[in-house]
């Protein structure tokens, strides 16, 4: 079983630190995905912005969560804020299949 989710950076957090967070921050356990976007997204309710973004890195799928796919999608309907994900790949490049079968890849830029 993993930890709980929680949340470790505030909506208010500087650049410099929530960057220091992400790249010393080892990946680890389980991925209750769909429930850290739950959290994400009751977080963002304080959020002091009119504008409001959560961004999600993963480096994979759901797989030990309470939240379903579906649940997400029916609360982010009734929340005011924008969803980004970026999904980290293999060394082979592959992504992830989101759940409604698709998947994106961004171009890289030289």
């Amino acid at each position: 079983m993993s930890d709980p989710i929680h949340t470790t950076v505030r909506p208010d957090l500087h650049i410099s630190r929530l960057q220091n967070h992400m790249l010393f921050t080892p990946a680890k356990g389980l991925t209750p995905l769909f429930d850290a976007v739950y959290l994400g997204l009751e977080t963002m309710k304080s959020a002091r912005n009119k504008r409001k973004a959560l961004l999600v890195i993963t480096g994979g799928e759901d797989n030990h969560g309470r939240y379903s796919f579906w649940d997400i999608k029916e609360f982010v309907k009734e929340q005011d804020v924008q969803i980004f994900v970026i999904g980290i790949v293999n060394s082979t490049g592959e992504l992830a299949q989101n759940q409604d079968g698709g998947h994106y890849r961004g171009s890289r830029s030289n």
